[in-house]
């Protein structure tokens, strides 16, 4: 059972609609337990839900500071497809050829 395009629709209009409101308890709601956030530079786990609610209050000063008044609707979704190589560097999920 996959997730639909229509709960992601609705996810991220309710992740929109947190973040444009500055409601860090709606926005940490929307995480699940533990939460992960990662980039190029860091990667943290946050382990609680109040944990979460108070990092992103961080985070919305920060966008306060920076005169954020809304977000768009123009998200991006990526399909990532991984292809698992073995130690030889091989394609290991593909069939053995003869």
């Amino acid at each position: 059972m996959g997730i639909s395009q229509v709960q992601i629709d609705q996810f991220l209009t309710s992740y929109a609609a947190a973040l444009t409101e500055l409601d860090a308890e709606a926005g940490a709601e929307l995480w699940s337990m533990p939460g992960v956030i990662a980039d190029d530079r860091f990667t943290v786990v946050i382990e609680t839900r109040a944990a979460m609610v108070t990092g992103l209050k961080q985070s919305y000063r920060l966008y306060q500071k920076l005169g954020l008044g809304s977000v768009t609707e123009k998200l991006v979704l990526a399909h990532v497809h991984w292809n698992f190589l073995d130690t030889h560097g091989d394609l290991s999920t593909a069939p053995p050829t003869t």
